[in-house]
C-alpha cells in the first residue's frame, strides 16, 4: 500500500465547492413520472421561483397524467418549499 518512490504516488483531485444544481422530479403512485426540471446552476431558488415551477410545469403535468388523483407533496424543509405560497 505504501509507495517507495514519488512516481508511485498518484494524485487525487477534487473540487472544494462544486457547482450545485437543484432538480425537481415527480413520481406518481402508479409509476408515472415527469421529466426532471433543472434549475440553472447556482440559481438562488426562492418561493417565487419554486412556485412558478410548481404552477407552470408540474401542476399541468399532474392534471394531464393523474386527473382524478389527490396530490401529496413530500418535501424537505427548505424555506421556499414550506412557504404558504407553495
Amino acid at each position: 500500500w505504501l509507495s517507495k518512490t514519488k512516481k508511485e504516488v498518484h494524485g487525487v483531485y477534487c473540487t472544494k465547492y462544486s457547482a450545485q444544481r437543484l432538480v425537481i422530479g415527480v413520481v406518481a403512485y402508479d409509476g408515472k413520472n415527469i421529466p426532471l426540471f433543472f434549475f440553472k446552476t447556482g440559481q438562488k431558488i426562492g418561493q417565487d421561483a419554486f412556485y412558478k415551477v410548481l404552477r407552470y410545469n408540474i401542476l399541468p403535468w399532474l392534471k394531464t397524467k393523474c386527473p382524478e388523483s389527490n396530490y401529496v407533496w413530500n418535501q424537505y424543509g427548505v424555506p421556499s418549499h414550506t412557504s404558504a405560497k407553495c
